[in-house]
Formats: C-alpha cells, sequence, structure tokens
C-alpha cells in the first residue's frame, strides 16, 4: 500500500495501516521513489493508463452515483 499526501506524514496512520494490514507493506510514495507532492499527476497517470491500456473502470458508481462502472477519459490521438 503506498500513501501519499498529507497522510503519508502520519506516522500513526502509517503505523495503524500495517497494524490492520499484516499481509501488506505500507510505504509511503517517498520511500518507492515517488514524490507526493505529485499525487494528482501520478493519479492522472493512472488513470489514463487504465484508459489507454487495460479496461479497468475509473469510477466508483456506488460512490459517484453515476449509472454505471465506465472507463474514464477520451483518446484523441494526434492528426498527422
Amino acid at each position: 500500500m503506498l500513501l501519499c499526501g498529507g497522510g503519508s506524514r502520519n506516522l500513526y496512520l502509517k503505523t495503524r495501516l500495517q497494524a490492520r494490514l499484516p499481509q501488506s507493506t505500507v510505504l509511503t510514495t517517498d520511500e518507492a521513489g515517488l514524490s507526493s507532492d505529485f499525487k494528482e499527476a501520478i493519479a492522472f497517470g493512472i488513470l489514463g493508463y487504465w484508459r489507454y491500456c487495460t479496461s479497468v473502470t475509473g469510477n466508483l458508481p456506488q460512490v459517484t452515483g453515476a449509472k454505471q462502472a465506465t472507463r474514464l477519459g477520451k483518446v484523441s490521438l494526434p492528426v498527422l
């Protein structure tokens, strides 16, 4: 599990997550080599990867109220 943003600086949160998820390794994105300051860029990179390279949906209808799960974004290739 990777923690980023302000929560990644909360040692108590990290310790409690590790205790509750002993089968997982809880690291900050900083410890994994990705600056937590870039969490939004990382999130959009993941969403873009999901859209272009997989069939993973990027929304949670039970959270967003969407009618169905769907792949997010649109792939627009350059015109040559």
